[in-house]
């Protein structure tokens, strides 16, 4: 539970780099040609700020935890079913 809870925040960390890495990519190869940079930086805007990401990754991991506890209540009862017929 605890390495995949690890996991999903290395991932949340990783993709605000992804995200500029692509539009870095993406300008260097001329693919926002049509676009201004009033356009580029109105969409850097819109990205969440760090405040706001941290809140979602705290309410994430919450809803990840109930799930994987929901999780296991199942297999539990499952072995349980299954200890019973055996």
């Amino acid at each position: 539970m605890v390495d995949g809870l690890v996991q999903l925040q290395d991932v949340m960390n990783s993709l605000p780099s992804c995200f500029f890495t692509n539009i870095q990519t993406a300008i260097n190869q001329d693919h926002l040609d049509g676009m201004s940079s009033k356009d580029i930086d109105v969409l850097i805007d819109s990205l969440p700020s760090e405040e706001s990401a941290a809140a979602l990754q705290a309410a994430t991991a919450s809803c990840l935890e109930d799930i994987v506890y929901q999780g296991d209540m199942l297999l539990e009862n499952k072995q349980n079913v299954l200890a019973d017929i055996a």
